[in-house]
């Protein structure tokens, strides 16, 4: 794979961070009054986690018109990469948030006398294991940390369409329904995330006072795809706008045909999960979310 067809998914995909500032309590306080604990949450990365703020830069990487958000509240396209709610929307509820993450370059909100949830990602930018040292939010405050790795990157649709097929006798029937993860492509994202934990591992010796802790997208997405119906699922390898081979951002428009139920696909365009995948992958991490969060 060539550098330029890698810089497809570094772009696109690289992983979250989420920071707590938070207030330390009781195992007993935490289950009696949650919203309390957190004062905000905040969120840094790419496409994954962006709800809005690349609608307010020169970019066309935009998704803040419809198909997308066809299942958000009221219908709004907000600029997510999804029909819904993504993973940090869902962990902004479990926490207590009055409402889902908010853009930093959005309108402002006084949100003072509740718990906040703001994003600072953008769908044009990435990070490295060390963004929690480069942005300053040990140095700011931030008792709790959340790092997710990459996803099953072999398993996106748009790869799968553009990418080199696995060396196999699968490569000769390239119909739709023989479409399957590049497991060269998935290696790396492997390599990647046992990399990054041992970093984490590394910036949680040198930062005791605060709770850092992996958030795994690898193996609930690779779980959904190769069982789908467990789950409820009909299609894995392509998204739900247009064709779903290659269809992202500006190319899902009003003018794209669409998947009758989104709730059946695991991606709603060629890159990016289904709200309904998203919530099975928070669902899946909830245990280490807990353990963060009670510690």
């Amino acid at each position: 794979m060539g550098s330029h067809d890698m810089c497809l998914f570094v772009h696109v995909f690289l992983f979250l961070v989420y920071a707590f500032a938070s207030d330390q309590y009781s195992q007993a306080q935490r289950a009696q009054a949650p919203s309390f604990m957190f004062r905000s949450l905040y969120s840094f990365g790419d496409s994954f986690v962006d709800p809005g703020n690349n609608d307010y830069i020169p970019t066309f990487a935009r998704s803040n018109s419809p198909p997308y958000g066809n299942d958000f509240p009221e219908r709004i396209a907000t600029g997510r990469f999804s029909n819904g709610l993504l993973f940090p929307d869902f962990l902004a509820y479990y926490i207590g948030v009055e409402t889902y993450q908010l853009p930093y370059l959005g309108p402002y909100i006084d949100l003072q006398d509740s718990v906040t949830a703001i994003s600072f990602a953008s769908a044009t930018s990435g990070f490295d294991p060390n963004t929690a040292n480069k942005t300053g939010l040990l140095d700011q405050g931030a008792k709790k940390i959340a790092v997710n790795g990459l996803p099953p990157l072999g398993c996106i649709p748009v790869g799968i369409t553009l990418l080199p097929k696995n060396p196999t006798k699968s490569q000769v029937d390239s119909s739709p329904r023989k479409r399957k993860c590049l497991d060269y492509v998935n290696d790396i994202s492997k390599d990647f995330n046992a990399l990054l934990r041992e970093a984490l591992e590394e910036l949680q010796s040198q930062s005791p006072k605060t709770k850092i802790t992996y958030i795994d997208f690898e193996e609930p997405l690779l779980r959904i795809i190769q069982n789908p119906f467990d789950y409820g699922f009909t299609e894995v390898s392509k998204g739900c706008c247009g064709t779903g081979l290659f269809e992202i951002g500006i190319l899902c428009n009003q003018t794209t045909p669409m998947c009758a139920d989104a709730s059946k696909y695991v991606f709603w365009d060629a890159a990016h999960p289904t709200e309904r995948a998203y919530e099975i992958i928070f669902d899946s991490n909830v245990a280490a979310i807990d353990e963060i969060i009670g510690s």
